[in-house]
């Protein structure tokens, strides 16, 4: 099962405009912003022309049998992305700016993102100038995970020992 989504014209949430730092009764939180709430709010709607696939989706898991895979093409307006001399800019967002994002889709599915065992971004330039994305996610089988471990331990020397391979883990 296949889910695909297009969002366009939504500026990413980085981390550091979604969260703040406060003190509640002498305990130290991390709370989200107002921007964060708001930006919820909107991709929360914008997801509602999806509401049947999102429940297509949701109804086709089956926890013993499945996890997600992710892919996140995000188009980046260029001046934000390359900077004049050809490199990528300072001002480019790190992935964790979508990470609000990634949990607004989820509890909008109804899935945990835990779920994502398997993700792969990539930022080409913007045509139009503005922040658009497609999102896919796949429906994946269990056992990719376990054959990927064998496949990547036996490309591996150096985690073919197993003590090796948990220290890693």
């Amino acid at each position: 099962m296949i889910l695909a989504l297009n969002i366009l014209n939504l500026p990413p949430m980085p981390r550091n405009r979604s969260h703040m730092l406060t003190v509640s009764k002498g305990r130290p939180m991390n709370i989200k912003t107002t921007l964060c709430r708001e930006f919820e709010k909107d991709l929360t709607s914008r997801l509602d022309s999806y509401k049947a696939d999102l429940q297509k989706f949701k109804s086709s898991y089956v926890r013993t049998k499945h996890y997600i895979s992710a892919e996140y093409y995000i188009f980046t307006p260029q001046d934000l992305l390359i900077t004049a001399a050809a490199d990528i800019s300072s001002r480019a967002v790190d992935l964790d700016a979508h990470k609000v994002m990634q949990d607004t889709i989820f509890k909008c599915i109804g899935l945990d993102d835990k779920l994502v065992r398997d993700v792969r971004y990539l930022s080409p330039i913007s045509r139009d100038g503005n922040w658009n994305y497609v999102i896919v996610y796949r429906l994946e089988n269990l056992c990719n995970l376990l054959n990927t471990s064998t496949s990547i331990q036996s490309l591996t020397p150096l985690m073919n020992d197993d003590s090796m391979l948990s220290a890693l883990l």
